[in-house]
């Protein structure tokens, strides 16, 4: 048995990188799927279009698209989550500000916002027609952020920053057949991934802002679109204020979550506030063990209805306590938290492991909620960067952290996640091949084996 050494291994990731082309002498390769099929290399035009869009496909094209078929009521059929699907979405490598945004469309294709900050701010809406095969769209305008619209099926809709214009986020939708503009959003700092969300009757939910202010006016912001925009600040007057996210209850409600903390010289602890958009607010003053509001953030958020009330469950980082913790509200106000990460890592990680909260998503069908996360180590074998793909149910134990995907050679970036109604879990990720600093981005679907 191969005894593995407990090193804390906290290295920045151009570090890791760098180190690791240089060790193993990578040079950039096109990479395959497993089928024999390859995919475009670095730099490949292969499937951009222009600004339409395909609404042709065949119903057997959305069933090779979408999830393979075998329903269930439990996200992986209630067991072990294994890979489907792994390919990559995008043909050319890129430079991203924003992870890719991921939705499923009425058929169950995926479709994903990549944003490419390769000599410039491009936008490309891409759609899964068929396995390895994704048909690219060209946003009619620069991207910097920005976020397809999640929840109920609808047009393609989405909503994106301009790159010349920081100020300027537009709302996009499908009309028959193009992306067309259909509103400036009332916001300065623009709409993050995940971060749109739209209701059965059409109405879409956003939040936005966010960052290191006193003024109390230019904290979170949540937004409501219904032909016209219903603006509502959020946090405390005069407190700090991070970016928050939001979601959907299965009734509709949108609810958002936020940390804040107040200024020096009364700088408290950074607390977790949760708000719906009926006005019910809780907060927990002690969630992020003393960290402050730019230590900490709040990453995802889902909710579960129980007997008694909405049980609320948020995804946070506070870089001075755990990368990664699960904090899960009660109705009645009590609350847990649970540390993604501990001083040893998960145990499923040989050596302690390198978490970027961008690489963690809340993903739930029913009452089966688990946390998706990606790890980063160096494999003290051959000393070659690795990276693992975890789902582990929402309470822990950190033992029961399930390995579902091992890569050598590779560094996680960033993912999101989605589920169907079938229990399959599809994630885009965007993972770093060692020796060529371009982000790739690639499709996973994650179910029963």
């Amino acid at each position: 048995m191969t005894t593995w050494p407990r090193e804390r291994l906290r290295i920045d990731r151009a570090i890791l990188i760098a180190a690791a082309s240089v060790l193993l002498g990578c040079a950039e390769t096109h990479d395959c799927n497993g089928t024999g099929a390859c995919d475009a290399g670095s730099g490949s035009d292969a499937g951009v279009g222009d600004a339409g869009l395909d609404s042709g496909s065949t119903d057997a094209d959305a069933a090779d698209a979408g999830h393979p078929g075998t329903c269930s009521t439990r996200l992986c059929g209630s067991g072990h989550c294994s890979v489907l699907v792994d390919e990559r979405a995008y043909p050319r490598a890129s430079s991203n500000n924003e992870t890719a945004s991921l939705v499923l469309d009425p058929s169950g294709a995926p479709v994903m916002l990549v944003e490419d900050a390769n000599m410039g701010f491009h936008g490309f809406v891409v759609r899964r027609r068929a396995p390895a095969d994704w048909q690219v769209t060209r946003v009619p305008s620069d991207v910097a952020i920005g976020s397809l619209a999640l929840g109920a099926p609808g047009p393609t809709t989405f909503a994106s920053m301009d790159g010349s214009r920081l100020d300027v986020t537009t709302l996009y939708q499908d009309v028959g057949g193009t992306l067309t503009s259909i509103a400036t959003v009332p916001v300065q700092t623009g709409i993050r991934s995940s971060r749109l969300w739209r209701d059965a009757a059409g109405t879409l939910h956003m939040v936005a802002g966010g960052g290191l202010t006193a003024s109390g006016d230019s904290g979170p912001l949540y937004v409501r679109y219904d032909g016209s925009f219903h603006p509502t600040t959020l946090g405390t007057p005069g407190a700090f204020a991070q970016e928050g996210t939001i979601t959907l209850a299965d009734d509709g409600t949108a609810w958002v979550s936020w940390i804040e903390a107040l200024p020096s010289p009364a700088m408290g602890d950074a607390v977790l506030v949760w708000r719906s958009d009926t006005g019910a607010t809780s907060t927990l003053t002690t969630t992020t063990g003393g960290a402050r509001a730019g230590n900490a953030g709040a990453i995802d958020l889902a909710v579960r209805s129980t007997a008694t009330g909405p049980e609320l469950i948020a995804l946070v980082t506070d870089s001075r306590t755990a990368p990664l913790a699960i904090v899960v509200g009660a109705p009645d106000g009590t609350w847990t938290r649970t540390d993604i990460i501990d001083t040893h890592g998960p145990h499923a990680c040989p050596v302690d492991c390198t978490v970027d909260p961008a690489s963690a998503a809340l993903v739930r069908l029913g009452d089966d909620l688990r946390v998706l996360f990606a790890a980063n180590f160096r494999d003290p074998a051959d000393n070659s960067l690795r990276s693992i793909l975890f789902t582990m149910p929402i309470t822990g134990p950190l033992d029961e952290a399930d390995v579902v995907l091992d890569r050598a050679g590779w560094y996680a970036d960033s993912l999101r996640a989605v589920v169907d109604t079938c229990g399959v879990i599809h994630v885009a990720q965007e993972v770093t091949q060692i020796g060529s600093g371009d982000d790739v981005v690639r499709y996973i679907q994650l179910g029963a084996p």
